[in-house]
């Protein structure tokens, strides 16, 4: 481990190496230049010191010289700290922050004078350090001023009124009111965003007050007048730097977990505030590297020449002109690529466009051994002529696009705060397409629309807004959507079977999801129809749930057979290959999957409108989805993939589409709609449902086959906590099925699913009454292990535990695993049954055996995908378990765990707001009031979009009263208790 000299011999206003790099002198190293704040020293800044912070085998750790620290994390990085006379409280120096910044440079100017031979400004005499700066951090830096100043202005008082020689100087540039402050922050935004500046710039700003006493008096004056009961100024907490002065307003920006104090003193290599900033510094160090790498290439070329490489004859034009440049002889392509063979110079060449695919490029690549050629293209075959590496680029980042929108809207970035979410908003509806937001931001220039309603007038005329060509400097295609129609036009003109294929399988892309689409979807879709008849067989009852002749025959003409009479892949992988070629989609060749730019999908989609072709190419799709699914009630592991969609093929269905055939239709989407269910997706299954069999909510009852839609639609509303509802639609399928003999299953299964939701709606008894009849036509009708019967023995069981039958619950489910043993031990109905005994024990007062066994089935749920709901559900369990019994922080670790998972899900599911609620719980158990506060009110916020009397929001509103009174917050919970019914109050 490197180490200091003895403080007091570490120089004034000067640079230290604390660790060297441990590369060779030849490789490419970063310096890291480490400068602290006012009233402070190096080392003691950096350095995270006592027993509280550190083991007692380690008492002290400087995050910038230990071995595992940042050398650890950066080990090519010279390290460095900057040491000056901070101190404003005694012996202080009468100087300003710009004189400490030009010793620095000059400091730096003289460390460095060889390696920063790669630029030169125009100018400045510090100019090469300009340009060899990749990265810049803030930590809890009062960049806008802050109290801070304050603090230590009073400080400096005390000392004056002590005979101590402050100084006011440094103190007067952290007053936010000053000009000259707001001029060098204004000064520092634009310079990092102007050429050559290619700086990262991250700001981390602190989430825990301070104690201002502490800040304002030294540490010697605040222990003896605090023990002589002296203190006159009050002790309240608050941050020294707050947030809006930490940060620059349009720069990333991220909380540590810390008071000022503590900003830039890290307890170990596992902190986790150290793990975000030492995260920071490795991207900006790898930065570094490439710009050292870019800059020294810059000076190795005597020529560079762009070249417009869209078609034939602008490649030709471009050659003639290097010929005219270098004054050639020959002015002619021949001419100028024979001499860029043969000359001495070094030269970089740079093909821009190169996107028609009729081109063979590589007839325009010189040879020689100085000569570099850089190709930018959409056409992936291009990558076949690299010969030194290729990149590839699909979207910008997220600030790089908010950046680009600001500056193509010439819109003042002093604002980006004020439109922060329209921006993000906007550059994430274009998919952060580079063309996109320019002309986007062109628009915005123009006075068409502003940042603020953009959004709302892209939604509406996404296709006028996509094709306006403003008047600025643009790429050749002029408008975004003529960027595709390049290559649309090209397909149409090849005529050739492959082509006219493209461009229907192109079509069929415009009605699914932009994400990756399975080519299995295909192979599926095209077996499962290849067994059904060309026609209707006569005298055949349809059912609602069956594939027919109907689907098969809208298939897309581009699925055909081989061979054999398997699907024909290989013309199919043609055809994608094609598409892929054009840079229209990107294939996955190892997962068999492709996918879609969001933008091109959007034209993909509009242009199909233009031609009036819309009805019969969504019915394609739909044909493909439904006829990959080969039983609608058996799961297969496609279904995942195609969840996406499913969900969106219903969304972007054409306006007539009610015109065909509705019962073919309704068997489409009562078909995708089980899928759905079955992957708990059941808000989009009530969404199909209603846009398109259910017109009003009762219309379903019009159709012979009615009630195998209610019976779907009853059990959607369940889940989705609207009970009410579930019962009412349950009860007339009930009634309606009522007329078929009493063991009938379908007449059973809707009684069963009447049963549970009356259980949901707190109708115990109800529930219980229809279980138990249910289970007696079972016993008789059905053996001991059928699954349906088993079941209905487990919705009993939680009924009886919902009644407080706990003991019968116990009995009747420990039934149910017992048989289930015979099942594999991942089976999901025999974890689902070890699950619910778990979670009667727990009621019972029997936690070990709860917790052993909620353990069990939540190792062997590990299986399952880290999002998957049987899994986090277990995990809810047993944390609701652990915290019964006491194990709060165990409680604590898994929930926080579930509940970050669970923000994939939409902000109001059931599901999140119970684990955030029971999260919230444990908290409250463990103390932490004000976490436990924070999380529920957001839960009973979230749920006021639910019925006053639902039984989750009514459960929220009771705890967190409970909780407000515990804090001593009685006029909260007073106004929380005031909204619940009577019957419901606390």
């Amino acid at each position: 481990m490197a180490t200091y000299p003895d403080r007091s011999e570490i120089p004034r206003g000067s640079l230290l190496q604390v660790f060297p790099s441990r590369l060779s002198q030849d490789d490419i190293s970063a310096d890291i230049i480490a400068i602290h704040g006012l009233g402070t020293t190096s080392p003691k800044t950096w350095e995270a010191i006592g027993k509280r912070a550190c083991d007692a085998q380690r008492p002290r750790i400087n995050w910038l010289s230990d071995d595992d620290m940042l050398p650890h994390v950066v080990p090519s990085a010279n390290i460095f700290t900057f040491t000056w006379n901070s101190d404003y409280y005694k012996n202080a120096p009468l100087i300003r922050i710009q004189d400490v910044a030009g010793v620095l440079l000059s400091q730096l100017q003289s460390q460095r004078d060889k390696a920063l031979e790669i630029a030169n400004i125009k100018g400045s005499e510090y100019g090469k350090l300009v340009v060899a700066t990749s990265g810049v951090i803030f930590l809890g830096s009062p960049l806008q001023g802050t109290r801070a100043g304050t603090a230590a202005q009073w400080r400096a008082m005390l000392a004056g009124v002590l005979n101590q020689s402050p100084s006011k100087t440094l103190l007067q540039d952290l007053n936010g009111s000053t000009k000259a402050l707001r001029d060098t922050s204004e000064r520092f935004v634009k310079m990092i965003a102007a050429p050559p500046m290619q700086t990262m710039t991250k700001c981390f700003w602190e989430s825990k007050p301070s104690q201002l006493a502490n800040a304002i008096l030294p540490a010697w004056m605040t222990t003896s007048w605090t023990q002589t009961n002296m203190i006159l100024i009050g002790n309240d907490a608050a941050q020294l730097v707050e947030e809006d002065s930490a940060c620059f307003l349009n720069l990333p920006k991220e909380p540590l977990d810390a008071a000022h104090v503590m900003m830039n003193k890290f307890l170990g290599p596992n902190d986790a505030n150290f793990e975000l900033v030492s995260s920071t510094i490795k991207e900006m160090v790898g930065k570094a590297k490439k710009i050292t790498l870019a800059q020294r290439e810059v000076f190795r070329f005597w020529g560079v020449f762009w070249l417009d490489a869209s078609s034939e004859n602008s490649l030709n034009r471009g050659f003639v002109d290097i010929a005219e440049k270098c004054d050639l002889y020959e002015k002619s392509f021949k001419g100028a690529r024979s001499w860029l063979q043969e000359t001495s110079h070094s030269w970089l060449l740079i093909l821009d466009n190169a996107d028609d695919p009729t081109l063979d490029y590589s007839l325009y690549l010189p040879t020689a051994s100085k000569g570099h050629v850089l190709i930018t293209s959409r056409i992936p075959r291009c990558a076949n002529l690299q010969t030194a590496g290729k990149d590839h680029y699909e979207s910008l980042s997220e600030e790089t696009a908010v950046e680009l929108l600001f500056k193509a809207s010439q819109t003042d970035l002093s604002l980006y705060s004020t439109h922060d979410v329209e921006s993000r908003n906007i550059v994430k509806l274009l998919g952060r397409h580079a063309l996109a937001i320019v002309l986007a931001g062109a628009s915005i220039s123009e006075g068409i629309c502003d940042l603020g309603d953009y959004a709302k007038t892209f939604k509406e005329r996404r296709q006028r807004m996509f094709e306006i060509s403003p008047n600025l400097e643009r790429s050749r295609y002029g408008n975004v959507y003529a960027t595709f129609e390049v290559s649309a036009t090209y397909l149409s003109n090849r005529r050739d079977q492959t082509a006219t294929d493209a461009l229907e399988l192109l079509s069929c892309y415009a009605f699914m999801n932009f994400t990756n689409f399975p080519e299995t979807a295909f192979e599926e879709a095209w077996r499962n129809s290849r067994k059904l008849w060309r026609d209707v067989e006569p005298n055949k009852q349809e059912h609602i749930e069956d594939l027919s002749p109907w689907h098969r025959s809208h298939l897309p003409t581009f699925m055909r057979h081989g061979s054999s009479q398997d699907l024909d892949t290989i013309s199919l992988r043609e055809t994608q290959a094609l598409l892929a070629s054009l840079s229209i989609i990107v294939l996955d060749l190892p997962a068999h999957t492709t996918r879609m730019h969001p933008v091109t999908h959007m034209w993909a989609r509009d242009r199909l409108e233009k031609q009036n072709n819309c009805t019969s190419t969504w019915l394609g799709a739909l044909a493909v989805l439904c006829c990959s699914i080969k039983h609608p009630y058996k799961q297969e592991a496609l279904w995942v993939q195609l969840q996406p969609h499913i969900e969106l093929v219903k969304k972007s269905q054409p306006s007539n589409y009610l015109y065909h055939n509705k019962f073919r239709l309704h068997q489409s989407f009562f078909r995708l709609s089980w899928v759905l269910h079955t992957l708990r997706a059941d808000k989009a299954v009530i969404e199909m449902l209603q846009t398109c069999l259910l017109e009003a909510d009762q219309s379903w009852t019009e159709f012979t086959y009615g009630e195998e839609i209610g019976h779907l639609y009853g059990r959607c509303l369940n889940n989705c906590g609207d009970v009410k509802k579930a019962i009412k639609t349950l009860e007339h399928v009930v009634k309606i099925r009522g007329k078929l003999p009493k063991d009938h299953p379908s007449r059973l299964v809707s009684q069963h699913e009447l049963a549970a939701a009356y259980n949901a709606n707190g109708q115990v008894e109800e529930a219980i009454k229809l279980l138990e009849h249910i289970i007696e036509i079972q016993k008789e009708k059905m053996v001991e292990d059928h699954p349906f019967r088993l079941a209905s023995q487990h919705v009993l069981a939680i009924a009886y535990n919902a009644n407080g039958q706990v003991d019968k619950a116990i009995k009747l489910l420990e039934h149910v695993v017992k048989i289930h043993k015979k099942l594999a031990e991942d089976h999901p109905d025999r974890l689902a049954s070890q699950h619910e005994l778990a979670g009667a024990y727990n009621a019972n007062g029997q936690l070990e055996k709860a917790i052993q066994l909620l353990e069990h089935v939540v190792k062997v749920h590990k299986k399952l995908a880290e999002d998957h709901p049987s899994r986090l559900d277990s995990q809810h369990e047993l944390a609701r378990a652990y915290n019964t019994n006491g194990q709060v922080e165990k409680a604590i670790q898994l929930l926080e765990h579930v509940v970050k998972v669970e923000e994939k899900l939409a902000e109001d599911h059931s599901n999140r707001l119970v684990s955030q609620q029971t999260l919230a719980v444990a908290y409250g158990a463990n103390g932490q009031i004000n976490e436990a506060i924070q999380l529920l009110e957001h839960v009973v916020k979230v749920q006021e979009k639910l019925a006053e009397d639902h039984p989750s929001r009514l459960i929220s509103q009771r705890v967190l009263a409970r909780i407000y009174r515990e804090n001593g917050q009685a006029d909260k919970a007073l106004e929380v208790e005031s909204r619940l019914t009577p019957k419901t109050k606390p």
